[in-house]
């Protein structure tokens, strides 16, 4: 996932306000990629993100308080928009459009559009993950963010 965030930004950076630019960088580098980052976009279930989402929602701030439920919604809406970004490229790899190479090169395997459906599913459940009501699965391979 660390890969594909990344890249999905340097794609996304020339549509982009610099002040949205800021706040994706900041979501991916300070809350995604240590949480996810080392999943692979295949390996990247609805269950996975239940997990990482409860830990973001318990996580504290440098000064001991609660992270926002504001911030968490936001750190879900950026990575909502990375994965229909991949869903997109995962669909011109498919049909072997200029995008194809990229996309199989950047996402490193082939990606299934119903994993890649399960995931923003989870991610969409919003008022869960804002409500810190979601349970953390036994095993799920989420670090928390630091």
């Amino acid at each position: 996932m660390a890969r594909w965030l990344r890249y999905w930004l340097t794609l996304a950076e020339p549509h982009l306000r610099p002040s949205t630019l800021h706040g994706y960088r900041d979501h991916i580098d300070r809350y995604l990629i240590p949480s996810i980052g080392r999943i692979t976009l295949a390996d990247l279930t609805g269950r996975r993100l239940q997990a990482c989402f409860d830990l973001l929602a318990r996580q504290r701030t440098r000064n001991g308080t609660v992270i926002a439920a504001s911030t968490v919604d936001r750190v879900r809406a950026t990575l909502r928009s990375a994965l229909n970004a991949a869903r997109t490229f995962a669909a011109s790899a498919g049909e072997g459009l200029a995008h194809g190479a990229d996309a199989r090169r950047v996402l490193g395997a082939v990606v299934v559009d119903h994993v890649i459906d399960e995931a923003c599913q989870q991610v969409i459940s919003r008022g869960d993950v804002a409500a810190g009501r979601l349970a953390q699965p036994r095993g799920a391979g989420c670090a928390p963010a630091r």
